[in-house]
């Protein structure tokens, strides 16, 4: 009796079965991946978050945003006012911060982890985290908030607005003292939504956008509360 092998017509429809199966799994796995990659950097961005607290009560202050060539270290202007002058690392008086609107988070001096070659905090996507703060030096300078703490009539005015888009039909937040936010998969290049290209605009844009990631919008955000510091300050006696 002789041995039957495969028919090339069976091979192919074999091969047909394979594929389909192999791409009935690969799209399950694709989404669980991206999935995972959302909840690590809600995480980190909670985690974040947490550290900016941490890092305020300590230090009585807030620290500025880093660039992308600043080894993770917040940059802070050497003028008070005007021109900022040249960034530098260290922390000056004024607490003026170099770029407090369009900046990255400054994870190497707030100890997180992982990090970039040049410092940056990166999401479950690899993309570095962003960070903005108010432009009100209060929050960035030593003891600032504790030097008009006793005078209710001049309190800080933290300015970073949260919408739900860019027009800013809902508002979620007026008077924000800082946003921290991934750019999700798209990254800062794109192609970018409306909404995310707000995120993303130049320095003096004070409105951010955080609403439920779609098609057009994959960004991850954060802000701070004013009054959330505040109870973390008082907590940590440096306020009043």
């Amino acid at each position: 009796m002789r041995e039957r092998g495969f028919s090339l017509v069976e091979l192919a429809v074999v091969m047909v079965v394979v594929t389909l199966l192999l791409g009935g799994l690969w799209m399950p796995l694709s989404a669980q991946n991206e999935v995972r990659r959302s909840v690590q950097t809600q995480n980190m961005l909670a985690m974040a978050h947490d550290a900016l607290l941490g890092y305020a009560a300590l230090q009585g202050r807030l620290p500025c945003p880093t660039t992308a060539t600043d080894a993770g270290i917040g940059q802070y202007c050497t003028e008070d006012a005007a021109t900022c002058g040249v960034a530098t690392a260290t922390v000056q008086s004024h607490g003026r911060c170099a770029t407090p609107l369009n900046g990255f988070l400054p994870a190497v001096e707030l100890g997180l982890q992982p990090v970039d070659a040049t410092g940056r905090l990166l999401d479950g996507w690899n993309q570095p985290v962003r960070y903005a703060i108010t432009t009100d030096q209060h929050f960035t300078s030593a003891d600032g908030l504790k030097s008009i703490w006793s005078n209710p009539a001049t309190p800080p005015i933290p300015n970073i607005e949260i919408c739900q888009e860019a027009a800013c039909g809902t508002i979620l937040s007026k008077s924000a003292v800082a946003v921290i936010f991934s750019t999700g998969r798209s990254g800062a290049t794109g192609p970018l939504g409306v909404d995310e290209i707000e995120n993303l605009e130049a320095p003096g844009d004070t409105r951010f956008i955080s609403r439920t990631v779609s098609p057009d919008f994959d960004d991850r955000v954060l802000w701070l509360s004013p009054y959330l510091l505040y109870g973390r300050l008082i907590a940590a006696g440096r306020l009043p």
